[in-house]
């Protein structure tokens, strides 16, 4: 991330398979003094944080893209990743912990994903991988369609590049606030985005920032979860999907995020296998 790596797509570049990085204000998941701040005076240890993250390297194209553990042998990524049987997998590595290695099994892109050069529609993805983990997710996946609400603090993680375009696959972890998307499409549309905008779905998508330059999506954080605090404890409402420019943490220009909401009856019934059966380690 810019300020905090988060890997998006940038659609200016329109590359399928981009990743993009948390950009430079962030912190580094080993620079957190034991524990991260997340909103409303909770703390959460970084060990519990960092065990959920994960990055899939794809052996093709060399690109990575961040992800999230939701059950002891799935991923919830960005559909726009560049994913096959067989690429390998990181999960809980930050700095100072390598983490464990795994390899994919199976991908379920959405059905109904479309990379078009003004936006990115149900950019979400399924990986299964193997050896499976042991159940310890401790951040949930949002199902409630009103959150976040406007201007909550979000905070993203991501593995991508830094803003000055290097990769050292460190955590990096920054705070951002939710921006509505009607105030999302009103902010592209000024910066000379209008089909960007006009593109947007207050179903399909939502866009966070910070008033910061500097603190935002970048290479390498594609896939990334964005999260919050509710009443539930710590959820993920957001994958990392796209931005609308080159420079990471772009004030003008909202990054934007898949909204989880929309896609967890999808994510229920492929983990399931179709039958509505959810396997042990799936936080409801």
């Amino acid at each position: 991330m810019a300020s905090a790596r988060l890997a998006a797509l940038c659609v200016v570049v329109a590359a399928a398979a981009a990743t993009a990085a948390i950009a430079t204000n962030a912190t580094t998941a080993g620079t957190m003094p034991g524990a991260v701040r997340i909103a409303h005076g909770t703390t959460v240890t970084l060990a519990d944080a960092a065990r959920s993250m994960a990055y899939v390297i794809s052996r093709r194209t060399k690109t990575l893209c961040s992800a999230t553990v939701i059950a002891n042998s799935w991923l919830l990524l960005a559909g726009h990743c560049t994913v096959a049987f067989g690429d390998p997998i990181r999960i809980g590595k930050h700095h100072g912990h390598e983490g464990t290695q795994h390899s994919v099994l199976e991908i379920h892109r959405h059905h109904r994903y479309r990379n078009t050069r003004h936006g990115i529609r149900n950019d979400v993805m399924l990986a299964r991988f193997q050896p499976p983990v042991a159940p310890h997710v401790p951040i949930k996946l949002n199902y409630d369609a009103s959150q976040p609400q406007a201007d909550a603090s979000v905070y993203g993680f991501g593995y991508g590049f830094d803003e000055r375009g290097r990769h050292a696959m460190i955590l990096r972890v920054a705070r951002f606030h939710a921006v509505p998307t009607h105030r999302c499409a009103r902010k592209l549309q000024r910066a000379g985005h209008r089909l960007g905008a006009a593109n947007l779905s207050h179903r399909q998508h939502l866009c966070a920032n910070e008033n910061h330059v500097g603190r935002g999506m970048c290479s390498g954080d594609s896939g990334g979860p964005l999260i919050m605090k509710t009443a539930r404890g710590f959820v993920q409402v957001g994958v990392s999907s796209y931005r609308f420019t080159q420079r990471c943490g772009n004030t003008e220009r909202p990054d934007v995020y898949a909204r989880v909401s929309s896609y967890y009856g999808w994510t229920r019934h492929v983990i399931g296998g179709g039958r509505g059966i959810v396997p042990g380690g799936f936080v409801l």
